[in-house]
């Protein structure tokens, strides 16, 4: 089992999609994570072409005007979500690998370029890391 992540930059170009869906196929990717997907139609209607096949879930972070947004897929009959956690600049899918019987938590980073950002963003990151939930 696989997990595969690109920066993606820009999801609307059918190249891309077909490049990425062929990608996740030959690796045999059960997740995938994207960032600076730069579209809200991520999870609306490309998935399918992203996933190749209907059994997929996922949830995404709309980008903010023409920059950002993050998405992650899973195959649900690999990966259980429990719980999603979404902030600036990272999208947390909390659950249980199915296979190995064991939790887990994949998290999707789109980093801010501002140091000021940044900085929150892995402070926050950190926090999320030492948390029980």
């Amino acid at each position: 089992m696989n997990i595969l992540s690109s920066n993606i930059r820009g999801i609307g170009c059918e190249v891309k999609r077909s490049w990425l869906r062929d990608c996740r196929i030959k690796h045999h990717s059960f997740f995938v994570g994207l960032q600076e997907t730069k579209s809200k139609e991520v999870k609306n209607k490309l998935d399918r072409q992203i996933w190749g096949s209907p059994n997929f879930q996922c949830e995404v972070i709309d980008p903010v005007g023409l920059s950002g947004g993050i998405s992650s897929i899973w195959d649900p009959s690999f990966f259980q979500v429990s719980e999603s956690i979404k902030g600036v600049g990272f999208l947390a899918i909390k659950g249980s690998w199915l296979k190995l019987r064991k939790s887990c938590c994949f998290v999707n980073v789109y980093a801010p370029q501002d140091p000021l950002r940044k900085r929150s963003l892995w402070n926050n990151l950190f926090d999320l890391i030492n948390s029980d939930t």
